[in-house]
């Protein structure tokens, strides 16, 4: 079989971009397409290179080490579990595209061949490419249809925030009578402790966020430093504050019950929100 290098890189680069997409989509880190295309030309920079020297570069250690590379270019590294949890899903959506594109060439007149450890199919690579994109789109309209099927609102949310290629989850309250949304934009507000959010920031950020004293001078302070970009202030008002403010932010990707919300902002509060309950979030309807 004739394995042209060209139609190779490019098949390559098409693939592995559709599964960095997935994994970042089911293990819910955000990744900048940049990251994720700069990690699929390291992957298929080295199909070529297996192609060309495959006795050298076909071992499974080098292939986990490759994908080690394209899984901390794309997402970063985090901590070892996290890591860990985006290298599980980078493997489970190579198994649905890969057993997705199998699947459709047994029923092809295409051959299959596995030479130096390496899989070809002999199907061409637009039909290849085209299989991915099919596989990519049934993926994620799985996630959508799995993370739609809540009967009841429970008392407490689960919460996954990620910002900065950093990420941080926990329990948030919900509470139904809080109708607080975003003025400027109307998105629904999740309040939560400022000192636990400022772990999402680089530290010149969250050393405001933990030592402000109120959110106006928090936002004077971020201004000096020049970081104030993103952030801005929300009015409310609750029982014995007729005029409130609290400093606010849209994070890069919210997460609510295993659901992606984008019509949601983080304010900060400088009390704890339920010392009992042990959550430091509260969340309205």
């Amino acid at each position: 079989m004739t394995i042209y290098l060209d139609e190779l890189i490019a098949l390559n680069l098409i693939v592995d971009y559709l599964l960095l997409s997935a994994a970042a989509a089911l293990s819910g880190v955000y990744s900048s397409r940049l990251r994720r295309l700069i990690a699929a030309l390291l992957g298929c920079m080295y199909a070529a290179l297996a192609v060309l020297f495959p006795k050298l570069l076909s071992g499974t250690a080098v292939k986990i080490l490759c994908a080690a590379v394209m899984i901390l270019v794309a997402f970063g590294y985090g901590n070892k579990w996290v890591f860990l949890r985006r290298s599980l899903m980078f493997a489970l959506c190579g198994a649905i595209f890969g057993g997705f594109i199998l699947l459709m060439a047994g029923f092809g007149h295409g051959g299959i061949q596995l030479n130096h450890g390496i899989l070809y199919a002999d199907i061409p690579g637009l039909v290849i490419a085209a299989l991915c994109i099919c596989a990519y789109i049934l993926l994620d309209a799985l996630l959508r249809f799995s993370t739609r099927t809540a009967e009841e609102k429970p008392e407490r949310l689960r919460i996954r925030l990620c910002h900065y290629n950093r990420e941080t989850e926990f329990d948030a309250l919900l509470d139904t009578g809080n109708r607080l949304r975003d003025p400027s934009g109307g998105e629904q507000v999740l309040i939560c402790e400022s000192e636990m959010i400022a772990a999402l920031f680089p530290e010149q950020i969250a050393e405001v966020l933990r030592q402000m004293s109120d959110p106006t001078q928090g936002l004077q302070l971020l201004a000096k430093r020049g970081c104030a970009r993103g952030f801005r202030l929300i009015p409310y008002r609750a029982v014995g504050v007729e005029h409130g403010l609290m400093l606010a932010f849209k994070p890069e990707q919210v997460y609510v019950q295993q659901r992606r919300r984008r019509d949601v902002v983080v304010a900060l509060t400088l009390s704890p929100i339920d010392e009992d309950a042990q959550c430091c979030a509260v969340m309205g309807i």
